[in-house]
């Protein structure tokens, strides 16, 4: 759990990088079969910072993840799409937020046990 907390920390830290959270993938599915407890785990850990490390809106109108300075500031979905946010090299918005409901869609896959 530490190893994966560590990643969230990332986040925290140093911003919304597509790569930090793609990091998790690798761990919920293993040779193509879900692995219900890293599922879990994952998705526990993100849930417990939900509004910072996920990303479902899009939406950078007033972002506390983004400074006033930022060109992407103040800024919908949309308005991205338009200044071709998603072809950034390094932290685009656009694809942190693509990411971030694919990983959601990870932890859910598989049978549901229930």
């Amino acid at each position: 759990e530490t190893f994966y907390r560590h990643f969230t920390y990332c986040i925290l830290t140093w911003g919304r990088k597509p790569r930090w959270l793609q990091f998790f993938e690798v761990f919920l599915s293993i040779n193509g079969n879900p692995s219900k407890r890293n599922q879990d785990m994952i998705l526990r850990l993100l849930l417990e910072e939900k509004d910072a490390l996920i990303d479902l809106s899009c939406d950078y109108v007033e972002s506390e993840f983004l400074c006033k300075t930022d060109v992407r500031y103040g800024k919908k979905r949309l308005d991205l799409l338009l200044a071709c946010d998603h072809k950034r090299k390094v932290g685009s918005l656009l694809k942190y937020h693509y990411v971030s409901v694919d990983t959601l869609a990870r932890c859910c896959t598989g049978k549901n046990p229930a």
